[in-house]
């Protein structure tokens, strides 16, 4: 199975950490912020708790899950990681400055993905080098409790980027969905504000 990185320690990147951990899977999470590094350990094990009692999780799992997640104040503690996902704020700016230093610290076979739950992943891997590895894994929140992911190829995506990224999404127990091309709000947030809508 692939390495794991993620950065971002906001609801859905420590949501999405602790949903790896749950199926025994260690995880590098970077963050800028010292603080809120500190501050996932707390929250990781209130989510192993949570799982416990779901009886999503038996009790040697639960305590096990906070040990499997590794903070990493620098970003090139990722570096040996194979899929990193990205969980910063749903600014355009912000997530391809960031893809742009991922590509600096990783190899070359390493797939970096999004959570966005909206923008196009065109538009995100537009200044990327090599935008072939890079796609959207949408996790709905909590992603340690829904195990829909919307998985959306851009334009250029490789298609062995989607094999990979469904295999190991299937690996820890969550459901992929292949959104064939690329549209706004994909089809889950879609369906949704129709419901609402109604």
């Amino acid at each position: 199975m692939d390495t794991i990185g993620i950065v971002g320690t906001g609801l859905m990147g420590t949501g999405i950490a602790a949903t790896f951990a749950a199926a025994a899977v260690p995880v590098v999470v970077h963050d800028t912020d010292d603080a809120r590094l500190s501050v996932m350990a707390l929250e990781l094990r209130r989510i192993a708790a949570e799982l416990r009692t779901a009886g999503l999780i038996d009790e040697a799992a639960a305590a096990a899950l906070p040990d499997l997640i590794t903070p990493a104040s620098r970003l090139a503690d990722l570096s040996d990681r194979a899929f990193v996902l990205e969980a910063v704020p749903e600014r355009v700016p912000v997530k391809q400055e960031l893809y742009r230093a991922l590509e600096t610290v990783l190899a070359s076979t390493a797939i970096i993905a999004s959570t966005t739950s909206g923008l196009m992943p065109s538009v995100l891997a537009r200044d990327m080098l090599h935008p072939g590895r890079f796609l959207i894994a949408h996790f709905w929140n909590p992603g340690y409790a829904i195990p829909l992911v919307e998985v959306v190829p851009g334009a250029a995506t490789d298609t062995t980027v989607v094999t990979r990224t469904v295999a190991l999404l299937r690996a820890i127990g969550q459901e992929p969905v292949v959104i064939r091309k690329e549209i706004a709000g994909f089809i889950g947030n879609r369906l949704q504000y129709a419901l609402l809508r109604e």
